[in-house]
């Protein structure tokens, strides 16, 4: 599966990801939806909180969970004026990989690469931060779910957390990222399903046709 690490490789599991929760139900929401945007000009105090709960986070005296970081975001944007703001595409590097919705609740998912470099951490938790506090600057009472996900582990027999939560900091397991079924199961509905994926992969190496189609992509893409 190293070969799924790339550019490449995240935009197949976008589109694996999307298929599966589809199917389990949720509406899929893309780029041109336009729902994650930045208001603009900055509410001057959305923003300082903003800065705000930013170094709070990577405090180690002082560091506060994700939770009360939104519920203060929603404080504050609940008080802004929104008459004069408009809503533009967030700087590059901000976009959005999966956004579901279901039952009325929204999930954002950045996926990531399976070897973070050092600090990101720092920047994935302000990622997320941004998000919140686009999305709840338009609609304070949203209900939205953010997350980094870790699509697989190549490290086992370690935990993708042994081998790397030491450069996620200040970002909690469980919380701020899914690793694994913690992302799958949740898409599909159902149990061990990073198996499914798995098996699915060993009956496509049997496939002949499979294989010249997958390696002319890959030529394709070595080439541009």
């Amino acid at each position: 599966m190293t070969g799924l690490t790339t550019s490449m490789g995240t935009t197949f599991w976008e589109k694996l990801a999307n298929f599966l929760a589809k199917d389990n139900g949720f509406r899929i929401l893309y780029k041109q939806d336009k729902k994650l945007l930045q208001p603009s000009p900055f509410p001057q105090d959305l923003r300082s909180e903003l800065d705000n709960l930013k170094s709070l986070r990577k405090s180690k005296e002082q560091k506060i969970s994700m939770t009360e970081c939104i519920e203060r975001l929603r404080v504050v944007a609940k008080k802004i004026n929104r008459n004069n703001l408009n809503y533009i595409d967030p700087p590059s590097g901000h976009g959005v990989d999966i956004y579901l919705i279901k039952d009325n609740i929204e999930y954002v998912f950045d996926l990531k690469a399976t070897h973070p470099n050092r600090g990101d951490g720092s920047r994935f938790s302000d990622q997320l931060l941004d998000w919140y506090c686009y999305r709840l600057s338009r609609e304070p009472l949203a209900s939205i779910h953010t997350r980094i996900v870790i699509p697989f582990n190549p490290f086992l027999p370690q935990t993708w957390w042994q081998s790397q939560g030491n450069k996620m900091y200040p970002l909690e397991e469980h919380h701020d990222i899914w690793v694994e079924n913690e992302f799958w199961d949740f898409c599909s509905g159902k149990i061990n399903t990073l198996s499914l994926i798995k098996e699915a992969f060993i009956d496509l190496q049997k496939d002949q046709a499979f294989i010249n189609k997958y390696r002319q992509k890959f030529r394709n893409y070595l080439d541009n």
